[in-house]
């Protein structure tokens, strides 16, 4: 069992996209040192469903916002949010980001930690509700 931030004991599954390096990794890395149990894509995409699978990747932040509240009224027991990491140092973007993947990860890892009545259904930059 993981501890929460608020330090109660939860059964928890994260989903993180992008995990097999940069930032990605780093939040798995941050997230399993917690006690979160970690699920890869793949299993993510077959839970969802492949028409619910976008991606940071492919949509800007209006299309994050509206996929983020749609997967949140769909599955309303999972606290499903979005995270703008900052401009983080990763190989997308050669290395010229401002800030290291440790402190990239700092808003994720939060909101993996929150506790079970937590935000779902927000949109974050870095560890903040974005009001943009």
């Amino acid at each position: 069992m993981a501890k929460t931030l608020d330090g109660t004991k939860s059964t928890r599954i994260a989903i993180v996209t992008g995990d097999s390096k940069g930032i990605g990794f780093e939040i798995c890395r941050q997230l399993a040192s917690k006690g979160i149990m970690l699920s890869p894509n793949e299993r993510a995409r077959k839970v969802l469903g492949d028409a619910d699978g976008l991606t940071e990747e492919k949509v800007e932040k209006a299309a994050l916002n509206a996929c983020t509240r749609v997967l949140a009224n769909k599955y309303p027991r999972i606290a499903i949010n979005a995270v703008n990491t900052g401009f983080t140092k990763t190989d997308l973007n050669g290395n010229t980001g401002v800030l290291p993947v440790e402190k990239g990860a700092k808003g994720p890892v939060m909101l993996a930690l929150a506790p079970d009545a937590g935000p779902s259904c927000v949109y974050f930059d870095r560890t903040e509700i974005s009001t943009s």
